[in-house]
């Protein structure tokens, strides 16, 4: 799990104090499950079968791990260069910042 103060926008804020709550308590209590975010996608990628990728411009809100706001930030690039057929073989690479 990343610590709120790893995470971009916490400690300060809104957002940063509700996950530190939110950390603090799955901290404590037993079985408690390790917190998730709520994010507001404008547009994302589906996967509906393995290696089968489909760009949705629908919005939705997604549960994530709070890792994944470590990742860079996308911009208006990442799915273009994600679907791209001159995408590198390992395509998570440009979700991660890599490639």
């Amino acid at each position: 799990m990343v610590a709120p103060g790893n995470l971009p926008g916490c400690p300060g804020g809104r957002v940063g104090r509700l996950f530190s709550v939110r950390y603090a308590y799955a901290r404590q209590v037993k079985r408690a499950e390790e917190p998730l975010v709520l994010i507001l996608q404008e547009e994302y990628i589906d996967e509906p079968e393995p290696g089968r990728y489909i760009h949705v411009k629908k919005k939705r809100i997604a549960e994530w791990p709070p890792e994944f706001l470590t990742r860079p930030r996308r911009n208006e690039h990442t799915i273009p260069d994600f679907m791209s057929p001159d995408a590198p073989d390992n395509k998570l690479d440009i979700l991660h910042g890599l490639a």
